[in-house]
């Protein structure tokens, strides 16, 4: 489980806050959503290469399949 998941000030997340539903999502998770400052292409562009780097890593489509959520962390520790 992620501890806190990176957003953009997408309009379905929160612009000025987070939505009511992204907060009732994240609360009983204890995920820390975090909003990234506004008009800011650098660290758009940060979020986006590690997302791309999740999509493409080859585990992900090789049908992987996890114990704990420590067996999915092993390989990204080392």
């Amino acid at each position: 489980m992620p501890r806190w998941l990176i957003f953009g000030r997408e309009r379905g997340i929160g612009r000025r806050g987070l939505t009511e539903p992204v907060a009732v999502f994240a609360g009983p998770l204890t995920i820390k959503v975090v909003l990234l400052p506004p008009r800011d292409p650098e660290s758009e562009g940060a979020v986006e290469r590690r997302n791309r780097f999740f999509e493409t890593s080859s585990f992900v489509h090789l049908g992987a399949h996890f114990a704990s959520s420590a067996g999915f962390n092993d390989p990204f520790s080392r």
